[in-house]
């Protein structure tokens, strides 16, 4: 009796898979009714009809530049607007801003000069974005303001922010030891002189330079 009691107990059992989940008969083991779907994309013409693709910006100001590079004779169409910034203000207003290649200034008149460089333009919607007032660009100052846009707002104040990246002469291009801050108080409307956004920094690299 002992000895098949032993055997009984030394025999290999069967193998069971191992199980991990609510037992037998839990609700959330009960099958769904149905087969699985999956959810189908969104239609490629979703936004037809339904928004409108306003223009915050005036064509008309976009004045085309003619300029000799090594030798060869290029017309630069200077329409192009990218980097686009946005902000909210009080009562609908909404205020844009984005590089804006029809706005590019250089201090000596030189197209490809090492000048200040004024190339941000920006545009105010009173009425929640159903159409634009191109405002040219912000105050022209002796730094520049060459690229990279933001905007933002205070909650507490109303005070509107726009910062963007100096074009100082006689300084190599992205190396510049300051980011022009310009602020408005009245929604965009009009916007203050710079003050510098990064005071104390002091190192120029030339923009090839990699750390």
């Amino acid at each position: 009796m002992f000895f098949f009691s032993l055997l009984a107990y030394l025999k290999p059992r069967s193998a069971r898979p191992l199980r991990i989940g609510p037992r037998r008969g839990h609700a959330s083991r009960r099958r769904l009714p149905g087969r699985l779907a999956l959810e189908p994309l969104e239609a490629r013409n979703l936004m037809d009809g339904g928004f409108a693709n306003v223009l915050v910006n005036d064509p008309s100001a976009d004045h085309p530049v003619t300029a000799v590079v090594n030798g060869a004779t290029i017309v630069f169409t200077r329409d192009t607007q990218s980097e686009t910034t946005l902000a909210l203000g009080a009562n609908g207003r909404v205020v844009v801003a984005f590089n804006d290649t029809g706005s590019q200034i250089y201090s000596d008149g030189n197209y490809f000069s090492d000048g200040t460089r004024e190339d941000i333009g920006y545009a105010v919607s009173p009425n929640g974005g159903q159409h634009f007032q191109d405002k040219g660009t912000p105050p022209v100052n002796p730094y520049g303001f060459y690229s990279d846009p933001v905007l933002a707002r205070s909650d507490k104040t109303g005070t509107m922010f726009l910062a963007t990246v100096a074009r100082i002469i006689g300084t190599p291009y992205f190396s510049e030891p300051r980011i022009n801050i310009f602020r408005s108080s009245n929604d965009g409307s009009t916007f203050q002189q710079p003050v510098n956004g990064a005071p104390g920094f002091v190192e120029q690299l030339h923009s090839t330079h990699k750390p």
